[in-house]
Order: C-alpha cells, then sequence, then structure tokens
C-alpha cells in the first residue's frame, strides 16, 4: 500500500551506507515481514540471469535482509556490485 511505501521511504531512503530497521522489525510476525520484504524487492530489487537480486549500500542493513531471510529457509549469498561509471 501507499501508506506502507511511505513509511520504508521514511526508513530506508537515500544511499545512506549505515541505514538499518529499527531494531524491533526482527520480531516483527512472518506476514510483516513478508511484506517489508516484497516492498522492499519491489523498490531495490530485480532478477539477473540466475538469481534474484536487491541491492543496498548498507552493510547493516545487508545483515539485517540476511537474518530475516533465513527466517524462511533462505541463504543468500552477499555479492558486491560495482557501478559502471559514466
Amino acid at each position: 500500500s501507499k501508506r506502507v511505501g511511505n513509511l520504508f521511504y521514511g526508513i530506508l531512503s537515500g544511499l545512506q551506507p549505515t541505514r538499518c530497521l529499527p531494531p524491533d522489525w526482527l520480531g516483527l510476525s512472518d506476514q510483516h515481514l513478508i511484506e517489508f520484504l516484497r516492498s522492499y524487492y519491489m523498490g531495490d530489487g530485480g532478477e539477473n540471469s540466475d538469481a534474484f537480486a536487491i541491492t543496498t549500500t548498507s552493510l547493516p542493513l545487508i545483515y539485517q535482509l540476511k537474518e530475516i531471510l533465513s527466517r524462511f529457509g533462505i541463504f543468500p549469498q552477499l555479492r558486491p556490485y560495482k557501478t559502471k561509471k559514466a
């Protein structure tokens, strides 16, 4: 929903290398976390040739996302991604 999107945008907007979820979000219900992951993927996700991918510049957020995904039996690989310089 737009309301949820605005909430995520307020918490996760910008290229902040230290941005992260509020600590109590890691204890949300599975349904709430699924909705969060769905929304995050819609904003910062995509597919490459062999996998689904999500991107962030924040190492703390990466580890939070790994923890959330592991609750659902998903154990992601972390890969650095370099953008092409214009």
